[in-house]
């Protein structure tokens, strides 16, 4: 993959219920209409993500986990991290809403 701005992972993402501290409300898949923080533990670093596509549904609530299409702003962050069987959680700020497993990268 030498066109870092084209990487895509398909990834199952667990959304944290509210009552646990995830979102009140839900997101909407395409493009930039939600970015949260990208995040991995080692190395310590964060970016922005895109969620382009959720399998099933147009929406993702809190408590709902499912698979999904994303892309991240800066991938040459995470150069040699991004395989399948990573683990990686998303937030807003510094609050995690959510984890997930990446299932394949493109």
């Amino acid at each position: 993959m030498t066109d870092n701005s084209k990487w895509k992972f398909k990834a199952r993402l667990y959304l944290l219920p509210t009552d646990r501290g995830g979102r009140k409300t839900a997101f909407k898949a395409g493009g930039s209409l939600y970015r949260p923080q990208f995040y991995l533990e080692s190395p310590d670093f964060s970016t922005s993500c895109f969620i382009d596509r959720i399998d099933g549904k147009s929406e993702m609530a809190p408590g709902e986990s499912g698979i999904v299409e994303m892309r991240l702003l800066k991938p040459e962050l995470f150069a040699g991290q991004i395989e399948p069987g990573t683990k990686f959680k998303i937030r807003e700020v510094a609050d995690p809403i959510g984890w997930g497993i990446i299932m394949e990268v493109r």
